[in-house]
């Protein structure tokens, strides 16, 4: 019963551990299986151009595989220059937004709210004073939040990079 018992635990234990070398590499073996992915999408153009010869000679396969990385990355670039601009567009629309204009025109729904609540004999505390409302989401705004998630941006952004040349790296080795 006890040698059954110790079996079972140096199984758990076992397993534990694997559990743990895995989580711990998980960032590895994300890399390696999406670049895995990168060279079977490669795949065929380099399987074409294996069939080129240049006076006889096939290409090294090294740069078969340089490249076929080049292109997909250049595929890759294309595409997020092409969505890049769409997303800027959309901060530069957000950062135009006129609050004191916005305010002057939502100043007619408000007085019409608190007209209602004085017309039904409603909770007057529920009666929306504009200004106070204003200064209250200018006060809640925390513009440190605002450094912050530009230094999240920026530790993002490297870490895409260094992804992306983790993955190219061993892509070329598939």
């Amino acid at each position: 019963m006890i040698r059954k018992v110790l079996q079972l635990l140096l199984i758990l234990t076992l397993i534990f551990i694997a559990g743990w070398i895995l989580y711990q590499a998980s960032t590895i073996l994300l890399y390696v299986l999406v670049a895995a992915i990168v060279a079977l999408i490669g795949r065929p153009l380099s399987n074409l151009l294996e069939k080129i010869k240049i006076k006889g000679k096939v290409l090294p396969r090294a740069l078969i595989a340089a490249f076929t990385l080049i292109t997909i990355i250049g595929i890759l670039a294309v595409l997020i220059g092409a969505f890049l601009p769409v997303v800027f567009g959309q901060f530069q629309q957000l950062s135009k937004i006129d609050f004191v204009l916005f305010q002057e025109k939502f100043r007619p729904y408000i007085d019409g709210f608190n007209d209602f609540i004085v017309a039904y004999h409603i909770n007057p505390d529920m009666k929306i004073d504009i200004n106070q409302s204003v200064d209250y989401i200018f006060s809640s705004l925390n513009f440190t939040l605002l450094s912050g998630f530009l230094n999240t941006a920026i530790g993002v952004f490297g870490n895409f990079l260094i992804a992306i040349f983790s993955i190219s790296f061993i892509s070329f080795f598939f």
